[in-house]
């Protein structure tokens, strides 16, 4: 999940949906990240800041799957949707991770 995350949080830099398809197919799962952001969605709902980190995440998976079926407009699209700043992008995440880690503790 966190790999899927930092590759999607990536992907506007990368302008070419032709080329999304390749990244995607040597880092990560990024075929599978939908699948898993619903197993955390339902696994979290009761957490609201994890679950608005989930339901971020899906948004941006969302246009990555419109880039990676053709669709040239979801690189500037993604990049919108993201921000300018990718450490924000990316710590998006950490509501979620530390939702995970009470699960462990």
């Amino acid at each position: 999940m966190t790999v899927n995350w930092q590759l999607v949080v990536q992907l506007p830099r990368t302008t070419d949906v032709a080329e999304w398809t390749r990244l995607t197919s040597t880092v990560g799962t990024v075929a599978e990240f939908g699948d898993q952001l619903d197993t955390l969605a339902a696994a979290f709902a009761s957490d609201a800041d994890a679950a608005d980190a989930v339901a971020y995440m899906q948004g941006a998976n969302d246009i990555v799957e419109q880039g990676l079926g053709g669709d040239t407009t979801a690189p500037a699209e993604l990049a919108t949707y993201l921000g300018d700043d990718l450490a924000t992008a990316l710590g998006k995440k950490t509501p979620l991770l530390m939702a995970g880690n009470s699960l462990t503790c």
